[in-house]
C-alpha cells in the first residue's frame, strides 16, 4: 500500500545583493519614475540635498563662516563686487544706503562680555558698555537709495575703474581709492533721462553700455573713456515682444558672419528676446550690425546669467538656457536643450514659487561649482550644478541675496546684514546641516514582486571617522527619517587641538575608508537606499560617498 510522500520543507529564502554607485550623475526630477537606470544613463538621485555630484562619487558639502556684519540691525546685503588690480585684491559689500570695504575685517561678530540671563554688560548704558561691536568695514559710500549695484571695469590710459549703477542713484567710479561721480555721464540735447536712470552697465571692445531702466534705451560712451556725454541707441523697434530691457553683455560665438571666434554685443529685454550685433561703433552704419534677434524664456533677473568660456548661460522661466543653443532652436524647443533638463520639474516649481526676479547666479570655478540663488525664501535652497559634468544638486540653509568670488573663495550676502564666507568650515555659523541622499527607485529586476530589505551600508571616504545612518525607501515614497545627530569633531590632529609629539603632522587630510553594515527593515516593489549625514563642528568632515549596497530577499508577486 502506498503511503503520500512526505511534503517537502519550504526553502528558505536566500539574500541577494545590489550595488547602488554613488549618484554622479546628480540630482534627477526630469526621468520617468519607473526608469532608475539605463544604458548610458550614469547613476543619479531622486534627493540630493547638501551633497555635490562629482566624477567619482558625492561630496558632502562645508558648512560657512561669517565674514562681516555690515547691516544696522537687520539691513540686508544687497550687492558685492571686487576689485582687482595687480595685487590689490579689495571686496565690497552694500546695504541699501552705504557701500563698505570689508576686505580686511577685525572682527565678524560682536565682542561683548555677558553676565548672565542674555544680558550684556553695559547693555543699558551704552557709553559704559565693555568689548567692541562687530567691524563692518570702511565706509565707502554712503547716503544712497537702493544697494543693488552692478559693476563693470574699465582701463584707460588714466587707471583701472569700476563704473557703478543700480537705477536710482548718481552713478559712480572707483578708481582704487575712492569712489566718486566723476567723471559724470551725461546726455545730448532733447534726452529725457538722467544718470540715475541707468540700471545696468557692462564693456564691449573698449567700450561701456548702459541701459535705462524700464525703457528700450541702451547708452553707450566713446571709447576708452567712463565718463562724458553718452549716445542714444533706441531699440523699441528691434524687439517686437516689447517690454523693456534687463541687461546686455559681450558675447563670443564659434563661427559668425565674421568668421571664426567673433565678440558680439548682446541687449535681452523682460520679455525674453536677445538682440545680437557685430560691429565696434553703433554710431556708424558700416561698423554696427544686427546680426539677429532670438526668443529665450523670460530671464530671472539681471544677474541672473553666467560665462561659460565666450557662451553665456542665462536663468529664464524654462531653464538655464546656453544663448548658443537658443539661436539654433524655436523657442517651443529649447527646454530640452537647458543646462538645467536634469531638474527640469525642479526648475519649473521654484520658477512658480519664487518669481520671476532677482535671481542670482555665479561660476565658483575653483570648486567646478555653479550656484543659482532663487530669490530669499524660508525654503533657503540654491540650485548647484557641477560644471565640468553637468550635475545638479541643491544646497539647503543657506540664503544668499547675492554673491561674489574673492581671494579663491565663494562669499554671500545675507538677509540679515552679513558677508558670509561659504563651503569653508564644518558648521553653518555654528549650526548643524544635514546631508541627504535618496537613489532613484528601483525594482531591482524584478518589478512585479515584492522585497524585503534585510541589510545595508554606504561606503565613504572621509577625513575623519564617521558613521552614516543609512536606510532603505519604498515605491516612490520620499520619505527620510529623522536627521541623526551632528558627527563628534575630531581633534586629534588639528593645530591647538593635539598632543604634542603624539599626532600625526596633516594626517587629518588623509581619507580613510568607513563602511559598516546595519540593519534595515521594510518592503516594497522598488527600492531606494537612503543616507544621512549630519555635520556641526568647526572640522570639516569632507565625506565623499562611493557606493551603497543592499541586501534583500524576493517575497511573492504583488497582486
Amino acid at each position: 500500500m502506498r503511503t503520500p510522500a512526505k511534503a517537502r520543507a519550504p526553502r528558505p529564502r536566500t539574500s541577494q545583493s545590489m550595488l547602488f554607485p554613488a549618484p554622479v550623475g546628480g540630482w534627477i526630477a526630469n526621468r520617468s519614475k519607473a526608469l532608475s537606470r539605463g544604458p548610458g544613463m550614469p547613476p543619479g538621485a531622486a534627493v540630493l540635498e547638501n551633497w555635490f555630484p562629482t566624477a567619482t562619487g558625492a561630496k558632502l558639502r562645508r558648512g560657512t563662516k561669517r565674514h562681516a556684519t555690515i547691516g544696522v540691525g537687520e539691513d540686508p546685503v544687497f550687492s558685492l563686487f571686487t576689485y582687482h588690480v595687480g595685487t590689490q585684491e579689495q571686496m565690497f559689500a552694500a546695504t541699501m544706503t552705504t557701500i563698505y570695504d570689508v576686505s580686511n575685517i577685525t572682527n565678524a561678530y560682536p565682542l561683548e562680555i555677558g553676565v548672565g540671563d542674555g544680558d550684556v554688560l553695559g547693555a543699558n548704558a551704552p557709553d559704559e558698555a565693555v568689548g567692541d561691536p562687530p567691524d563692518p568695514g570702511v565706509v565707502m559710500l554712503s547716503g544712497q537709495t537702493n544697494g543693488s549695484w552692478v559693476v563693470s571695469p574699465m582701463t584707460t590710459s588714466g587707471g583701472n575703474f569700476l563704473r557703478g549703477v543700480n537705477g536710482s542713484d548718481v552713478p559712480w567710479v572707483y578708481d582704487g581709492a575712492t569712489f566718486s561721480t566723476t567723471p559724470a555721464l551725461t546726455f545730448g540735447a532733447g534726452e529725457q533721462a538722467e544718470p540715475q536712470d541707468l540700471s545696468f552697465v557692462w564693456t564691449y571692445k573698449r567700450r561701456q553700455f548702459f541701459i535705462r531702466g524700464n525703457s528700450l534705451d541702451a547708452y553707450y560712451l566713446p571709447v576708452d573713456n567712463v565718463g562724458g556725454e553718452l549716445a542714444v541707441l533706441p531699440m523699441g523697434a528691434v524687439f517686437s515682444l516689447g517690454g523693456s530691457l534687463l541687461f546686455g553683455a559681450s558675447w563670443s560665438l564659434g563661427t559668425s558672419s565674421a568668421g571664426g571666434l567673433s565678440a558680439q554685443c548682446i541687449f535681452v529685454t523682460t520679455e525674453g528676446e536677445v538682440a545680437v550685433y557685430q560691429g565696434s561703433n553703433p554710431g556708424d552704419i558700416n561698423d554696427w550690425s544686427l546680426v539677429g534677434v532670438y526668443r529665450i524664456g523670460k530671464p530671472l533677473g539681471k544677474e541672473a546669467f553666467i560665462r561659460a568660456g565666450g557662451d553665456i548661460i542665462i536663468a529664464t522661466t524654462i531653464g538655464f538656457l546656453p544663448l548658443s543653443v537658443a539661436i539654433q532652436k524655436d523657442v517651443a524647443a529649447l527646454a530640452t536643450g537647458a543646462v538645467s533638463s536634469p531638474i527640469e520639474e525642479a526648475w519649473t516649481e521654484a520658477v512658480l514659487r519664487r518669481g520671476q526676479g532677482d535671481w542670482q547666479c555665479v561660476t565658483w570655478s575653483d570648486q567646478s561649482m555653479v550656484l543659482i540663488a532663487p530669490p530669499v525664501s524660508d525654503d533657503r535652497t540654491v540650485f548647484v550644478a557641477n560644471a565640468n559634468t553637468g550635475a545638479w544638486c541643491k544646497f539647503t540653509g543657506w540664503m544668499p541675496r547675492c554673491w561674489a568670488v574673492w581671494r579663491g573663495g565663494l562669499y554671500f550676502g545675507s538677509d540679515g546684514g552679513q558677508v558670509v564666507q561659504a563651503n569653508i568650515t564644518g558648521s553653518d555659523q555654528g549650526g548643524t546641516y544635514t546631508g541627504r541622499y535618496m537613489g532613484l527607485f528601483d525594482d531591482l529586476g524584478a518589478p512585479a514582486s515584492r522585497k524585503l530589505a534585510r541589510f545595508a551600508r554606504a561606503t565613504l571616504q572621509s577625513t575623519v571617522a564617521i558613521t552614516p545612518d543609512v536606510a532603505v525607501a519604498f515605491d516612490w515614497r520620499m520619505d527620510f527619517p529623522a536627521a541623526p545627530n551632528a558627527e563628534p569633531a575630531q581633534v586629534d590632529n588639528v593645530w591647538d587641538g593635539a598632543a604634542w609629539d603624539q599626532a600625526v603632522w596633516d594626517s587629518a587630510s588623509l581619507s580613510s575608508v568607513y563602511n559598516q553594515w546595519t540593519s534595515v527593515g521594510g518592503s516594497g516593489a522598488r527600492l531606494a537606499p537612503v543616507v544621512q549625514i549630519t555635520s556641526g563642528s568647526i572640522i570639516p568632515i569632507d565625506a565623499e560617498m562611493v557606493a551603497v549596497e543592499l541586501t534583500y530577499s524576493g517575497a511573492d508577486i504583488v497582486t
